[in-house]
């Protein structure tokens, strides 16, 4: 896989990480950091969690759709 930037997502296809979406939210040359952000069905989720991931083990993951449709997030208080 090329390299990741911040705001990409994957999913996990051969790595040992529960199934679902992650979003990159942080990057170096040995790692990147991944929030869990969707299920296994695409459907999004808030799990709070987060893995780090090593370069080489990268090649466990495809890149995977925003689990939020490319929309920007709003908030919704009154």
């Amino acid at each position: 896989m090329r390299s990741l930037s911040i705001r990409d997502h994957v999913r996990p296809i051969e790595a040992d990480r529960p199934d679902g979406i992650y979003r990159v939210v942080g990057t170096s040359r040995e790692a990147v950091t991944l929030l869990r952000v969707g299920d296994a069905d695409g459907r999004r989720v808030s799990t709070g969690e987060i893995v780090t991931v090593s370069a080489d083990d990268l090649e466990g993951f495809d890149r995977a759709e925003n689990p939020d449709g490319n929309r920007p997030l709003t908030s919704t208080s009154h």
